[in-house]
């Protein structure tokens, strides 16, 4: 059956859209690589899904080519297909859509927790994926445009609404291996910036919203691909609390003034969170050396001799009862910084050094269960390394690594080979370096992020 355009709504019935005729390709929403982390996105890696890398068995040694992601597959696809819209009527060409958050424009009198940080929208690539193993020259594809489709035009803009399928062959293709013990490739087509996309200014959007993408021949109009958009009439605030401490030299300012820029806008603004130093409280250890701990704790950071356990108890326990930061909780009793039931994260900037660690959130034993803590340390040697610094916050808002097994993670992935801010910048069993910059959250990990209690609902 064929399904006649009912303007820019959408489809009212997408199982009218959903054609039994074969395709040979379908479309895909990429971010530009220079945009990553200004913007939530997260889409299904290929490496993820596909055997690409050669990683290392754990437990055997043994070097293979495998999928990224470890475990059950329907896991991974969970990611990307709960609560999307059509794309699970792509199932069978084994469709993934991406998923895009942005900040929703919008004066304080409507929202307040609104952002101008995305009202110019955002600029996203298109990839034409021919379908692994199709060998069809594109140019001789029945399709002769592609039409994009808001679910919700009052609330989310796309433009342009088409586009020639001539665009993309004029560019030419590259060729992806997908599976290289098979020697399986695909063939993409891609334009970068092609599509904008754009909320209405004062219309947050109260669900999920979807951008569909249909083949368009003389006489069908079929389904091919989608963006998700999150929905962000709810989006959340970190109030964080920096703490340049000094045991010899200190922290130089610039070091401080610079991070909060690459908080704001390049990290935690992937999962709607708002994360803003609510304070700066510099923390001089030496006005306290008549402290014997205090004192000890400086002879130590000045011979770079702390252990990971005894650089973060020994400056938890001196902020506890130096530092300005007291807090209580409902039944009145003090609480630690680092202790779950206040709202603030606190990271200490260090002038000192552990040998090969740039940075740690200590967990919180408190209650005798392990927990993420309220605190973070950042070293002398990790203060220039955002990624570090924002590895290291994230714990503390509950997001485990994306290798390590945990209550909160179900997403298990070989280590060393993502973009991932939670993965490791050295891959297990060579030591080969990550070639990729640490600085994209996942969809799931964007949830986790919104539930810590130490978020602030705006």
């Amino acid at each position: 059956m064929s399904q006649k355009s009912n303007g820019n709504t959408g489809p009212s019935d997408p199982f009218k859209v959903l054609r039994i005729s074969r395709r040979e390709f379908t479309v895909h929403f990429r971010q530009p690589t220079d945009m990553a982390g200004r913007y939530g996105f997260d889409y299904p890696r290929d490496a993820d899904r596909y055997p690409i890398e050669e990683v290392t068995e754990p437990t055997t040694g043994k070097r293979t080519h495998k999928a990224l992601f470890r475990g059950n597959l329907s896991n991974f696809k969970d990611i990307y297909l709960k609560n999307a819209m059509y794309s699970p009527f792509l199932h069978k060409y084994n469709y993934l859509p991406a998923w895009l958050a942005i900040f929703p424009y919008t004066t304080n009198s409507v929202y307040r927790g609104g952002s101008s940080m995305h009202k110019d929208g955002v600029k996203l690539d298109i990839e034409l994926q021919q379908l692994i193993g199709d060998t069809s020259k594109l140019s001789a594809s029945k399709y002769t445009k592609l039409e994009f489709v808001s679910s919700n035009p009052s609330k989310l803009t796309v433009s342009p609404s088409s586009m020639s399928i001539k665009d993309f062959i004029s560019r030419g293709h590259k060729t992806t291996v997908v599976d290289r013990a098979n020697k399986k490739a695909r063939k993409d087509y891609i334009l970068k910036r092609a599509i904008l996309i754009k909320g209405v200014k004062n219309q947050p959007l109260s669900k999920h919203e979807s951008i569909t993408v249909y083949a368009i021949s003389a006489n069908s109009k079929d389904l091919v691909g989608e963006l998700m958009v999150h929905k962000n009439s709810q989006t959340y605030k970190a109030d964080l609390v920096l703490v340049p401490t000094k045991t010899s030299t200190g922290i130089n300012k610039k070091a401080s003034e610079s991070i909060e820029w690459y908080l704001k806008y390049k990290s935690f603004n992937q999962a709607l969170i708002r994360a803003e130093i609510k304070t700066e409280e510099p923390f001089d250890l030496n006005k306290f050396d008549t402290n014997t701990d205090i004192e000890s704790y400086i002879k130590r950071a000045k011979k770079n001799s702390h252990t990971p356990k005894s650089a973060s108890d020994g400056i938890i326990t001196a902020y506890d009862k130096y530092g300005l930061g007291k807090h209580e909780d409902k039944s009145g009793n003090i609480l630690s910084i680092n202790q779950k039931g206040h709202k603030k994260t606190y990271i200490f900037l260090l002038d000192f050094d552990i040998t090969g660690l740039n940075g740690r959130a200590p967990p919180d034993y408190s209650t005798g269960k392990f927990s993420f803590g309220n605190v973070v340390l950042i070293f002398k040697s990790g203060l220039s390394n955002y990624e570090t610094l924002v590895h290291e916050i994230a714990h503390s808002l509950g997001v485990p690594h994306i290798f390590e097994p945990s209550f909160a993670n179900q997403y298990k992935f070989y280590q060393g080979f993502s973009d991932k801010v939670m993965d490791y910048t050295w891959q297990l069993g060579t030591g080969s370096d990550n070639p990729n910059s640490r600085i994209s959250f996942a969809r799931y990990q964007w949830n986790l992020m919104q539930k810590d209690p130490s978020i602030y609902k705006l």
